[in-house]
């Protein structure tokens, strides 16, 4: 049986809002997003347990990360602290028996997520864009605990950069046949319902999936059918 993908994004940083002006915003993010999670791309992930879903409630948390990086704790603490507050939902609030809640953090363009090395420096990982892992959240009213999936993206400079990031993850993280996106990622982006996604690994197909939109082919208008244009008359 699979479950519906429900995306839990928390963006982190003022620069999200529209009315700061920068290059996209979290709308524009969301509205791709929402495109890719009710769409085609998902039917491969129906053999991974995973189906078509939607963007649940979304939350903006407008003050700025620190400009020298974060760290796995920030992570946590922010999706963990949004949940809380129910400025997202509560995986309680989910039909958990038919969704699958997917917690995001969407860090602001710029800034680097930071490694802890064994002599005790923090280094930027600047080849990583993002990354899915295992979460584990208590519910402070009930005490009920739910494990789970949560996921970091850098935000590209581009809102095409940053679904591209976040697509990857999505496809991966539920996935029971592994980094299935990664298997696939020297493959350029394909377009899917108009959106510029990364392929991932179909087993029932032993390739990559999806295939990407077909090319729209316009014929032109026979000679015999264009209408002439009146002619003026020239005084």
């Amino acid at each position: 049986m699979s479950k519906k993908m429900r995306l839990f994004p928390v963006y982190w940083g003022e620069w999200w809002v529209p009315e700061k002006n920068n290059a996209y915003n979290w709308a524009e993010v969301k509205g791709l997003m929402s495109t890719v999670v009710g769409g085609r791309y998902m039917d491969g992930l129906n053999q991974y347990g995973i189906e078509r879903g939607y963007v649940g409630r979304t939350f903006v948390y407008q003050i700025d990360p620190p400009t020298f990086g974060f760290a796995d704790s920030n992570i946590d603490w922010m999706l963990k602290t949004a949940i809380d507050q129910r400025e997202v939902s509560r995986p309680a609030d989910c039909d958990l028996a038919n969704e699958e809640p997917f917690y995001c953090l969407i860090v602001k363009p710029g800034v680097e997520h930071m490694e802890s090395q064994p002599s005790g420096d923090w280094v930027p990982d600047t080849s990583t864009g993002a990354y899915h892992s295992p979460f584990t959240y208590v519910d402070p009213d009930s005490a009920a605990t739910w494990n789970g999936q949560k996921c970091w993206v850098k935000g590209d400079s581009s809102a095409a950069g940053t679904v591209r990031r976040w697509v990857h993850e999505m496809a991966e993280a539920y996935s029971t046949a592994g980094e299935i996106a990664d298997t696939c990622q020297s493959n350029s982006p394909i377009l899917v319902d108009g959106v510029s996604v990364p392929q991932y690994w179909s087993v029932a197909d032993k390739s990559c999936w999806p295939q990407r939109d077909p090319i729209k082919i316009y014929q032109p208008i026979p000679v015999h059918s264009r209408i002439p244009l009146p002619m003026k008359k020239v005084k």
